[in-house]
Order: structure tokens, then sequence, then C-alpha cells
């Protein structure tokens, strides 16, 4: 998968993380929250996933999402409005 499809799946997790409860909606997804989508909570949860390459992939994309203006982070991780437009 190349970069760009990456990223776009990782959108695509994000928006579905945050349809999951009203409250992710408003304030947005925690990192952990799109990581279990993403891969599964077996990977997420062991102590060692913020080290692994899964991680730093994930990171890279939503980086750029935020770094080009569709999602943003305060504290937690959303699809901006402007974006849905």
């Amino acid at each position: 998968m190349d970069f760009v499809a990456w990223c776009d799946l990782v959108l695509r997790k994000v928006i579905e993380a945050s349809q999951r409860a009203s409250t992710h909606r408003n304030i947005g997804v925690q990192e952990r929250d799109v990581a279990r989508i993403l891969f599964s909570p077996e990977i997420v949860d062991q102590p060692e996933f913020y080290q692994t390459p899964q991680h730093t992939a994930m990171m890279s994309a939503l980086s750029q999402l935020q770094h080009i203006g569709i999602v943003e982070r305060s504290p937690f991780w959303k699809v901006t409005i402007t974006s849905l437009v």
C-alpha cells in the first residue's frame, strides 16, 4: 500500500471511530481508538505498541492529514469542518 492509500485508510478509520459515540463526534477520538480500528486491540494493548512500526506509520499519516488541514488534534483527533465541505 502506498502512502496516499494509507492516509486515506487512516482518515476513514478516524471517521469510523468518530461515529461510534456522540462524544467522539464532538471532541474527537483518541489515538488509541484509531489504532484499535486500524490494527486490533491485541496489538494496540501491548505495552510496546508506541515503539512499533504500526504506531509510527499511523502517526505519520495523521501528521500528514493534519498538515494539509483534513484532521486536527486538540487534544483528540477529529476531521475538520473545512474538509467536510
